[in-house]
């Protein structure tokens, strides 16, 4: 099947245009696939061995075993017995049917085997229809190379027989039948069809490609041309009357393949053409065909006579000329002559048969005709026409006493039932009827045909024979069908002269005059006589026929001049007003009909609408009316069209006169732009045709069947168009809406007679609920069935028009007031439950596109409107149906979408349509109702539609198992469109739509994951990727829609891919190999079959780039002046149309401009057109003509210009919304793939040939993926700068991209983390990696490039900067202390000696300067950098996201500035100060705006901090920055407010909030004064300016520190933020201790601060301290039991922290030199003074034993106590418009990184450690005198000696993990604490 499809898809897409391929490729394909196109003639037959291997329950099939069970093996041999197969064969068709339905049985089986025939014959017919009747786009070449192999393949010869064409013929003469058990199949769409059903439909299509086969071969063998016939003799004997349409149908196709091969070649040209010739005259002279025609002349049956009939032009062909027999001997040429007689009178006899009239009823009839296709036709009727013109040529025709005289003597016979001259004339009406070509075109029309015509013109015989005249007239209607022809048919009968006026304009009016004369004087005498007799109505009806023909058949702007041209000749005008008057009179019905036809024609000129509208009102009148109508009438004549359908039809069961008349009616309808007084003078006529017309439709008997569904038909029509008159309700005066007003607007009529159901509606909706089934079943009926078919299309039409209007006029009415009406029409429908399933169930009507249209149009209403659509579906069914009602429309509707979406209605067997100018839209309108159900909420339509459960609503979805291939739906359809080759080129938007309904499908959480899960079992990502993903663009000239659909094929595919990357389980096999394998498509190069050199393999991009350089380039808007030049501007300029195209008003505002479904913002072309049409109409009614005569030339000119100029502006929108749409999904994907699957895209690229590192160090140091990442980064800064440089819509592509450039610049950054430098040590190759810097400048280059020229770009901006942040952040200096141990000492284990080791640490100094040293340059260039940052950190009206971004990068690089060159720029243009005065101007509360300000201002702190840190550091600093502390900083910061603010007054919902942003604030003010003070504390100035900041918020501070000692409260209790304030302010005492006299209040302070220590310094067990408690709790848990472990360990850091400082704190006051404070042994005794409140050695001794012990414990336990890695930390938030995705998070930290925070805490301990034994140490050393003093410390050497053991047990396991410097370190300070302690003792 699928090799089938692919040659189709290749055949289509060549001769349609949409695939380029050359003439010997096509051949190429076209050998290779000859066996599928042989295929159906090589069935092999049963065969015992295949039998014997099935039954054996082991077959063998394709070279694999099969292995089958009993009851299996029954069916595939049941399946061979009824269709004569061989066993294996039947096994692979049954193997093919389970794969489609689900089901092993034979007749599944039987269905796959006659689907595959379908699709094989198909191929076939393609081919042979190309090359018989080549479509106008077919390329030259492509042609000759399929009539080339279509030659070589059907001039195969076997047995004297054309092997392929015999095998067809064969076929044909036995198809096999039902056996027993097996009466139906079961098809690829899981339908039940009737056995009967498939054998007709494989007989049809078998019979087509016949014909064409036969067309195709210039001339047939004989014994094949015998084996046809005997095949059309074995046909025509069997269609006995009872015989169904499908045999009917059969015979004629056969009978058209007969006659081609009984006729010359007619394509062939020179040569080949006089070959073929000496072969026809050879074949005419074939004694074998001369019996077997003698033969068939015997039977009585009309198809043989019509091959016999041809068989006899042949023979006369043959015959020699008489010229040629004046030379023959006397003896020849008394042979010829009785060849020639005998030739003649089998002529004759065929003649006397009616051969001609059964060709024209029969084959060229309505009834065969419109059974075909368009090309169908043109084939059969070139077949007729080219055998009567054989037939004509012959001299045994034209010759004195020929065959034509015969046929003259048979016009002078009318009761002769033989052929005649009007059946010859009537034949040929026929022929020129769909074709006039034939004869209009001269390179097509034979000499003897113009010579006829002429003859004709001039024969007497026109003037005798009421028949011949009338098939004169219909053969010159049919010439005038095309407006050549009928300006060539006007140009004749306008001609007086000779004998052309025997049927001319002149003449024909004359009668008409003489005929309304005759009845004007009838009627004034009073007299009552037969005024047209019955011939005479026919010919004047003929007459009618052809006026109206040549009217109707106009160019733009003739019909005019044409109408003036007959007006002239006929003496009056206007010409309508005779065609009323007639038509008032009681002519024949005939004419009555044809009087109404013309009189349609004269509405195509819209100045005379009104005119024909007045003179209807006056001529004709509807039953009942008024007195006062009938005094107004007066004696007027007039036509009583009621009367006539009552009294006169109705008796003649012949309504046409009626018929006519609405055609009439709805003709002026769709004339007329606007009826006058909302049409209500002419609502009587409407009101006619709804109530006796059509509500009385089926209590009338009808002489023909059919023309009750055509009045049925035209009274749909009426209502369509009624109801579009509507206008708008606005403008009509409730009046209007009172449904009980004997007069209302026709429209608003017809709406109220359906929504009460009234007859006509009734009767609509009667047959519009007939069913598919009843109607596919009427149509075995001929021509009432069609006509029944057009009426049920009609009622659809009128029903959908309906539903367009109902919702206004039932709003307006309840406004109005009026009693019911209060239901829209499915309301109505719902009344009766058959009719909604009935309406739906239309979609699988077969034999019309256009009603399925129609029935896809009802389900989108019924969708919008109803939301329980699926569960009233569930609660019908049909009567008698069999199948489920969800099962017929899921497979009805997929039928639907294949055969419009894939072309299948065009193929052999195909229905053709009513309606020429048709446009199948039924895909677009299947693709748009998925797309609208699935944009709602709910379980819709177009999930049951798409195969989803729908019983159980969305748990049903979720849980729903999707099977296309076993359950056809729309789903079904959608995957053969995503995976159809041809498509995405040849259908670009419906290709688009596909994938836009498995991305919606894929984007929903109710239906992801069965989509995804059938996405991923079928590969359709991989292949599309590969095949749509990297397609180049259309050309530059269409940039509209086929550019446009593409990029967002490409859209669709990438959020496709991105979907599925983020949704899958890698933990599940199929999902984890699903995201490698896209992983590779994206990422990894092409590469090419048979290159196998790497250099091609890196010179090839990824397809992710490739994508990126085919959807992000810049586009630039269309230029007016391209379109519009100087006198077209000021045209528009004049009538105010310049302003309208450049205004951005929407259409509901009065403008041009309406936003697409897409989201472009485009321009209305229809709202042009109206603004066009006004100013023009305005302009010519104020009559001011400015531009003189020539204006409306002028404002045409301008306008078109200006339509250009929209529709250019149009396709510019589109494609740039599309780029948007690409561009936006290509970043989705790519951040995804480098932040949720990072891990797994290291595992494809090392895979691909990168160092395969286990686990998440694949991602971090494998040198393939740090390449891939780099030169996306790079390709993808490169794109970027075009786009931020163009004017226009392109500047918005380039914010998601810079968005992607973040997250691969943060991705790189994770790359420069400190497990990337032990990989590069042990690699030995440091100049390799993330920091190489030659990659490094050139990203920075390229990022400031940015920066540059994307100025005025400010959406760009933050995301450029994070990037810039994320480069500085990876190229700051990794030095070896914050690498730890655990990572660095493997890495050194190689280095022997220290020669080596220092060797390496020069490598790394020399590369990290020379990346610095770069770096350094490149930002002293960018001088535009500081004056941009600044504007936005200073912007108020930035947004508070992208200033803070704007500081944060500021203070980065100051930080990181060696030259102090960006913090000198700062200081000199005042940012220092005005960040102070913000701070200053700051307001501390509970807003949202206000907490959104937070983050700012600790930006601002941030970066006050690194410009006080720079002006510090450094002894080179400019004076600004030293002085920056004691005159800037400082002396602002004493005057913020807030930071003195009582957050516990404030309202206790928000008091928690305002707690923790004034710690959020606090901290890093109070760490920036900590810098600013520390290393000038000596400093009078800075001591002054800090003693009065501490002044100023003295209560603050002391509050700090007493919340840090808090116990807490039921509400409240001190956690980690109280902790590190407390501990800054302990910092900020301990680097400027300040005593009473110095700063009142001081003493309070110290006391809080005695008071904190007091709570610390104690063994965490006996603590008070609630974080000491909650951290003691959780210490004697479990790890795993542990709610937050990050939370918990910075607890215990910042309470180490704290400790540390409080103990630093009582050092600095013990050892301050001029009065040093001392701290007692014990608590005192006796309470005095504020003694008490001090803190006591014996704290410190409990305090000492507390943190030795957690210092054992972290170096002891470090690597078990290391934390979980952390899956949150900094995440850098997925930038992507796909709400469905969660933004993925990135790890900032691996996991050994986090024993940097144990071994930071581990050295605070130390730190505390040798704090505490100082304090001890200092006190016992000045003041132990006594021997209690000495007592107290052999009790703290005592409890301190088993945690110094403990530690010196460690220091073995230190050296070997821990390195030298700390093991040093360690044993230091215990042999410290030895020495103290034995000192004191002794």
């Amino acid at each position: 099947m699928e090799e089938v499809d692919e040659l189709l898809q290749i055949v289509d897409g060549s001769l349609g245009g949409s695939v380029q391929v050359d003439e010997n490729a096509l051949l190429y394909k076209l050998h290779a696939s000859k066996s599928i196109l042989l295929r159906p003639l090589q069935t092999p037959a049963k065969s015992p061995a295949s039998r014997q291997d099935v039954q054996g329950g082991q077959p063998t099939l394709h070279g694999i075993a099969q292995p089958i069970s009993s009851s299996d093996c029954a069916e595939v041999l049941r399946l061979s017995d009824v269709l004569a197969l061989d066993e294996l064969q039947a096994l692979h068709y049954v193997l093919s049917g389970y794969e489609q339905t689900g089901e092993i049985s034979a007749e599944a089986g039987a269905g796959a085997f006659f689907e595959a025939r379908r699709l094989e014959l198909s191929c076939l017919w393609r081919l042979l229809h190309a090359h018989v009747l080549p479509g106008p786009h077919t390329p030259l070449d492509l042609h000759r190379a399929i009539q080339r192999f279509n030659f070589e393949l059907l001039t195969v010869q076997h047995d004297g027989h054309f092997a392929l064409l015999h095998h067809l013929i064969t076929l044909l003469k036995a198809v096999p039948t039902a056996g027993q058990g097996l009466r139906f199949a079961v098809d690829s769409h899981s339908n039940v069809v009737d056995w009967a059903s498939l054998v007709a439909s494989e007989r049809l299509m078998l019979c087509q490609v016949v014909v064409y086969a036969v067309a195709a071969i210039p001339r047939l063998l004989t014994p094949t041309l015998l084996s046809l016939l005997d095949l059309l003799k074995t046909l025509a004997s069997h269609l006995t009357p009872a015989a169904d349409d499908g045999r009917r149908m059969e015979a004629k196709l056969i009978l058209i393949g007969s006659l081609t091969a009984l006729l010359p070649q007619p394509s062939l040209e020179g040569d080949d053409q006089t070959a073929d010739y000496q072969q026809f005259c050879q074949m005419g002279r074939n004694q074998q065909l001369a019996a077997k025609f003698q033969e068939l002349r015997a039977i009585p049956s009309p198809y043989l006579a019509a091959a016999c009939f041809a068989w006899g032009v042949a023979q006369a062909e043959a015959l020699p000329t008489h010229q040629q027999g004046m030379h023959l001997q006397n003896s020849a040429a008394h042979q010829c002559l009785v060849i020639e007689n005998a030739a003649s009178e089998f002529l004759k006899q065929m003649l006397e048969s009616r051969v001609l009239g059964f060709l024209r009823e029969e084959l060229l009839g309505r009834g065969f005709l419109v059974s075909v296709t368009a090309s169908d036709t043109i084939l059969y009727t070139q077949t007729v026409h080219q055998l009567l013109m054989q037939f004509l040529s012959s001299d045994l025709v034209v010759r004195e006493g020929g065959l034509l005289e015969d046929l003259l003597d048979a016009d002078q016979a009318p009761e002769s039932l033989k052929d005649s001259l009007a059946s010859l004339v009537s034949l040929l009406a026929a022929i020129y009827k769909p074709c006039p070509d034939l004869y209009l075109d001269p390179d097509q029309r034979y000499d003897k045909m113009e010579e006829l015509m002429e003859w004709l013109a001039r024969n007497e015989l026109l003037r005798e024979s009421h028949d011949m005249l009338v098939a004169y007239l219909d053969l010159l209607t049919a010439l005038a069908s095309t407006p050549e022809g009928a300006r060539e048919v006007t140009q004749q009968l306008a001609q007086v002269q000779g004998s052309y006026d025997i049927v001319s304009w002149e003449r024909m009016f004359s009668v008409i005059t003489l005929i309304r004369q005759r009845y004007t004087d009838t009627i004034e005498n009073k007299v009552e006589e037969e005024i047209v007799p019955a011939n005479d109505a026919a010919g004047m009806a003929a007459f009618l026929r052809l006026l109206a023909a040549v009217l109707r058949n106009v160019e733009e702007g003739e019909l005019a001049e044409r109408i003036r041209q007959l007006e002239t000749i006929a003496g009056l005008a206007p010409l309508w007003e005779l065609l009323f008057q007639l038509m008032c009179f009681p002519v024949p019905q005939m004419m009555k009909a044809g009087l109404d036809a013309v009189i349609g024609t004269f509405a195509a000129q819209p100045e005379v609408v009104g005119q024909l509208w007045d003179r209807l009102l006056s001529a004709v009148v509807v039953q009942p009316f008024t007195a006062q109508e009938h005094a107004m009438l007066g004696a007027t004549i007039h036509y009583d069209i009621t009367y006539q359908l009552r009294e006169i039809e109705a008796k003649e069961q012949d309504y046409s006169e009626t018929l006519a008349f609405v055609r009439l009616l709805n003709q002026l309808l769709k004339s007329s732009s606007g009826l006058p007084d909302f049409g209500r003078p002419y609502a009587h006529f409407t009101y006619f045709v709804l109530n006796d017309v059509l509500g009385l439709l089926h209590q009338r008997a009808y002489r023909d069947p059919a023309q009750k569904w055509q009045l049925a038909e035209a009274a749909f029509e009426h209502m369509t168009l009624a109801m579009g008159s509507l206008p708008a309700f606005e403008q009509m005066p409730e009046a209007h809406f009172d449904p009980m007003s004997p007069s209302q607007p026709p429209g608003f009529a017809v709406i109220l007679d359906l929504l009460g159901e009234r007859p006509a509606g009734r009767v609509l909706m009667g047959l519009a609920a007939s069913g598919a089934d009843v109607l596919a079943a009427a149509q075995s009926s001929g021509g009432e069935g069609r006509a029944q078919e057009a009426a049920v299309l009609g009622a659809l039409r009128a029903l959908n028009t309906a539903m367009q209007h109902d919702s206004e006029i039932i709003g307006y009415l309840q406004q109005a007031g009026s009693a019911g009406y209060h239901e829209r029409l499915e309301g109505v429908l719902r009344h009766d439950r058959r009719r909604l399933a009935a309406l739906l169930d239309f979609v699988r009507y077969p034999n019309h596109p256009g009603i399925q249209a129609e029935a896809i149009l009802l389900a989108q209403t019924f969708s919008d409107r109803l939301e329980n659509l699926v569960a009233v579906i569930l609660q019908l069914n049909l009567p008698d149906a069999g199948v489920p009602l969800t099962v017929r429309l899921q497979a009805g509707f997929a039928a639907s979408l294949r055969d419009s979406l894939f072309g299948l209605s065009n193929g052999p067997g195909a229905s053709a349509t009513t309606e020429a100018d048709w446009q199948d839209d039924r895909a677009d309108l299947t693709l748009q109702l998925l797309l609208d159900g699935l944009s709602r909420p709910g379980v819709q339509l177009a999930h049951l539609l798409l195969g989803f459960h729908v019983s159980g609503g969305y748990p049903g979805l979720k849980s729903s198992q999707l099977a296309p291939k076993s359950v056809f739906s729309c789903l079904t359809v959608l995957l053969e469109g995503a995976i159809h080759g041809m498509m995405p080129l040849a259908q670009p938007q419906s290709h688009e739509r596909c994938l836009a309904i498995l991305g919606r499908l894929a984007s929903s959480p109710d239906t992801r994951r069965p989509t995804l899960e059938v996405l991923r079992t079928n590969g359709i990502l991989l292949q599309q990727l590969n095949d749509v993903g990297c397609a180049p663009l259309a050309a530059e000239a269409d940039q509209g829609p086929m550019r446009a659909a593409q990029l967002r094929q490409k859209a669709w595919l990438l959020r496709l891919a991105c979907l599925e990357l983020f949704h899958a389980d890698p933990a599940v096999p199929s999902c984890r190999n699903s995201i490698l394998g896209l992983l590779d498509q994206l990422f990894l190069p092409p590469h090419e079959p048979g290159d196998g050199s790497s250099m091609g393999m890196e010179q090839r991009r990824s397809r992710m780039l490739e994508m990126l350089a085919l959807t992000a380039y810049p586009l630039l808007p269309p230029a007016p002046d391209r379109f519009i030049d100087g006198q077209a501007l000021r045209t528009l300029q004049r009538f105010g149309l310049d302003v309208v195209l450049a205004s951005s008003a929407l259409v509901s505002q009065g403008g041009i401009r309406a936003i697409t479904e897409q989201g472009d913002d485009c321009i209305d072309m229809d709202a042009l057109y109206r603004i066009i049409e006004v100013r023009a109409k305005e302009e010519q009614a104020n009559g001011r003509g400015f531009g003189g005569p020539s204006w409306p030339a002028q404002l045409a000119q301008a306008g078109q210009a200006a339509i250009s100029y929209a529709q250019e502006w149009n396709a510019s929108m589109q494609q740039a919304g599309a780029q948007r749409m690409a561009v936006a999904a290509w970043q989705s994907t790519l951040e995804v793939a480098f932040t949720l699957r990072y891990e797994l895209l290291g595992q494809s690229l090392a895979g691909a040939g990168g160092a395969a590192l286990p686990g998440h160090a694949a991602a971090t140091a494998d040198p393939a993926c740090l390449d891939t990442l780099q030169e996306t980064l790079l390709q993808l800064l490169l794109t970027i700068h075009p786009l931020l440089t163009a004017p226009g819509v392109a500047a918005d592509m380039s914010v998601p991209l810079c968005q992607a450039v973040q997250t691969l610049m943060a991705r790189l950054e994770l790359h420069a983390t400190a497990s990337a430098w032990p990989v590069a040590l042990a690699s030995g190759n440091l100049s390799a990696g993330v920091r190489q810097a030659a990659r490094c400048h050139e990203l920075l280059e390229k990022l400031l490039l940015l920066l540059q020229d994307g100025r005025q770009a400010a959406r760009t901006r933050p995301p450029l900067y994070a990037a810039l942040l994320s480069y500085l952040r990876l190229c700051r200096n990794p030095g070896q202390s914050e690498i730890p141990p655990s990572l660095l000492n493997p890495a050194l284990d190689g280095v022997q000696d220290a020669g080596d080791l220092e060797s390496l640490a020069a490598q790394l100094d020399a590369a990290q300067a020379q990346l610095e040293g770069g770096n350094a340059a490149h930002l002293f260039n960018a001088a535009f950098l500081v004056e941009l940052l600044m504007n936005d950190a200073r912007t108020s009206g930035q947004s508070q996201a992208e200033q803070t971004l704007a500081l944060t990068l500021l203070e980065v690089l100051v930080a990181t500035d060696p030259s102090l060159h960006f913090a000198a720029s700062l200081s000199t243009a005042g940012l220092p100060q005005y960040l102070l005065n913000e701070l200053v101007r700051f307001q501390l509360g509970s807003t949202v705006h206000a907490r959104g300000r937070a983050p700012v201002q600790e930006a601002q702190l941030a970066l006050l901090q690194a410009l006080v840190q720079a002006g510090t550091d450094r002894p080179h600093a400019p004076e600004a920055l030293r002085r920056l502390p004691a005159a800037q900083l400082l002396p602002s910061l004493r005057l913020c407010q807030w930071i003195d603010m009582n957050v516990e007054a404030s309202d206790p919902e928000t008091t928690p909030r305002l707690r923790r942003l004034r710690a959020r604030l606090l901290a890093p003010l109070l760490r920036t004064i900590l810098i600013a003070v520390a290393p000038l504390r000596d400093s009078p100035e800075i001591r002054g300016a800090a003693c009065l900041f501490i002044s100023s918020h003295l209560p603050t501070l002391q509050h700090i520190l007493d919340d840090g000692a808090s116990p807490g409260s039921r509400l409240w209790e001190p956690g980690t933020q109280e902790l590190k304030l407390a501990t800054l302010v302990l910092q900020l005492l301990n680097q400027c201790p300040v005593e009473e006299d110095e700063l009142p209040g001081s003493t309070q302070l110290r006391d809080s601060a005695y008071k904190l220590v007091m709570v610390m310094a104690v063994e965490d067990e006996h603590s008070s301290s609630p974080p000491v408690m909650r951290c003691h709790r959780a210490r004697e848990e479990p790890q795993a039991s542990r709610s937050d472990p990050r939370e918990q360990a910075q607890l215990v850091a910042s309470i180490a922290e704290l400790r540390c400082a409080a103990v630093q704190l009582m050092r600095r006051l013990a050892l301050k030199k001029d009065r040093p404070v001392v701290f007692h042994t014990r608590p005192p005794e006796e309470h005095f003074g504020d003694t008490n409140k001090m803190p006591h050695l014996l704290l410190l001794r409990d305090l000492l034993y507390q943190v030795m012990g957690d210092l054992y414990d972290v170096l002891e336990d470090a690597p078990s106590a290391a934390l979980p890695r952390d899956t949150n930390p900094g995440a850098i938030v997925l930038q992507t418009d796909e709400r469905q995705l969660a933004p993925p998070n990135i790890s900032s930290q691996s996991e050994p990184l986090l024993h940097l925070d144990l071994e930071r805490q581990a050295g605070l301990l130390r730190y505390t450690i040798e704090n505490c034994l100082g304090v001890i140490f200092f006190h016992l050393q000045r003041h132990a005198t006594s021997p209690a003093a000495l007592q107290e410390v052999d009790s703290l050497y005592r409890r301190t000696l088993p945690v110094l053991q403990k530690l010196e047990k460690l220091q073995g396991t230190i050296n070997a993990n821990r390195g030298q410097q700390q093991q040093k370190s360690l044993q230091g300070l215990v042999m410290r604490c030895r020495r103290e302690f034995q000192r004191l003792l002794q």
